[in-house]
């Protein structure tokens, strides 16, 4: 297929959007357009893979058990996992909207990733996105206080206690006559004593 065949609504789709246009054109050549209906399934959880599909129109819903987790729009990549990794599908995919995807079998797909670069790296790409744990916004480092003062301060206190209750031989005693020092140390740091939070 000439570069001048690629159309611009494939071209456009998120998971080409960086192929050159000669790889659009290999990936297109080697899969089978496919139009489905609503509520069609495309993948069922627990089944292993045949096929890995791209969503070039409509919306595909994804359930696991009967619990709708997300919907993907087109330039979606579908069922990649299971034939990258060799598992089980993780997810019901069905069609929540008439769609149309691109087919790929499980051996056009091994041969896309080994002979197509843009190819392999999108796919990798999506795996890592999937794959990766979230923290909703929230990094580890400001789970853990992020280096703020407050948080260097409040470990410098911790700090000061155990060496003061070490020197007193205090760690002799009920670790319950502790907890009104500790308490103290946090409603100076804190103004108030910390309420747990969930999360």
């Amino acid at each position: 297929m000439k570069e001048s065949k690629v159309p611009a609504e494939i071209a456009d789709l998120s998971f080409f959007q960086r192929f050159p246009a000669e790889e659009i054109s290999r990936v297109l050549r080697h899969g089978r357009k496919v139009t489905l209906p609503q509520g069609w399934p495309l993948v069922a959880e627990g089944t292993p893979g045949d096929a890995a599909y791209i969503l070039l129109e409509g919306q595909l819903g994804v359930w696991r058990g009967r619990e709708l987790t997300t919907t993907l729009g087109p330039g979606s990549l579908i069922g990649e996992i299971s034939l990258q990794q060799g598992t089980l599908r993780a997810a019901t995919v069905s069609a929540a909207t008439p769609v149309t995807v691109l087919r790929l079998s499980s051996r056009t797909f091994t041969r896309l990733v080994a002979n197509s670069p843009a190819f392999a790296r999108a796919v990798d790409e999506v795996i890592d996105n999937r794959t990766t744990p979230r923290t909703s916004g929230v990094t580890v480092e400001e789970r853990r206080g992020g280096g703020s003062p407050r948080y260097l301060l409040i470990c410098l206190l911790c700090w000061l206690f155990v060496c003061f209750a070490l020197r007193r031989r205090r760690v002799q005693e009920p670790l319950v006559r502790q907890i009104p020092l500790v308490g103290s140390v946090l409603r100076m740091v804190f103004g108030s004593a910390p309420r747990s939070t969930k999360g």
